[in-house]
Order: structure tokens, then C-alpha cells, then sequence
């Protein structure tokens, strides 16, 4: 006997648990399958509220999982500033330059 559809089966949000239910990340395994979701839903153009619910969700899972399991060491100055200075395409003459026509500008 078939049952009625309920509106649990058409939400957005019910479909995307079932497909990848929200619960702890306990492996890279269920990462990567957790990154793929974010990836799919993050590039859609038409984002039900229900989805942005479940993707905020998930997110933190990912986040939470990733701070646990693979943490990034905070930069040293020396790294940012070198990060900085790429982002930017300047030398260390160029940035001295910069700074000084600051520090000029400042007194």
C-alpha cells in the first residue's frame, strides 16, 4: 500500500539529510563527502532558506572536524608579512619605499 507523501519528502532540507545526514564528522572520509556538499550547495544560485540552514550546519561540522583533526599553526609575522607582500607584488624595496612615504605623510 502506498502512503501519502508528506511534506517532509518535497523539503529541500529533508532531501539534503537524507542525503548526507547531520551528525559529527568522524573520519576524513566523511570530510570529503562533507566538503562535496558544501561545494555543491554553495555554487547553487537559488538557495532555499532550508538549504542555507543545513549548509551553516554542515559548515560547522566541517569547521569543528578540521580544527580537531588538522589545525593550521597561527602565521608568524614574518609569514604574513611575506603573504602581504605577494598579494600585493611588492620587494622589500618597494614596501620600504611605501613605509616611508607613510611615516612622511604621518609627521
Amino acid at each position: 500500500m502506498a502512503t501519502a507523501a508528506t511534506s517532509h519528502d518535497r523539503d529541500p532540507y529533508f532531501e539534503l539529510v537524507r542525503r548526507l545526514p547531520l551528525r559529527p564528522i568522524r573520519s576524513d572520509d566523511e570530510l570529503d563527502r562533507a566538503i562535496a556538499m558544501v561545494d555543491e550547495l554553495v555554487i547553487r544560485e537559488d538557495i532555499a532558506p532550508g538549504v542555507l540552514d543545513y549548509l551553516d550546519v554542515l559548515s560547522d561540522l566541517v569547521h569543528k572536524y578540521e580544527a580537531a583533526e588538522h589545525p593550521i599553526p597561527p602565521a608568524t609575522d614574518a609569514e604574513v608579512h611575506r603573504f602581504l607582500m605577494d598579494s600585493r607584488g611588492l620587494n622589500q624595496s618597494q614596501l620600504a619605499a611605501e613605509v616611508e612615504d607613510l611615516i612622511s605623510y604621518l609627521e
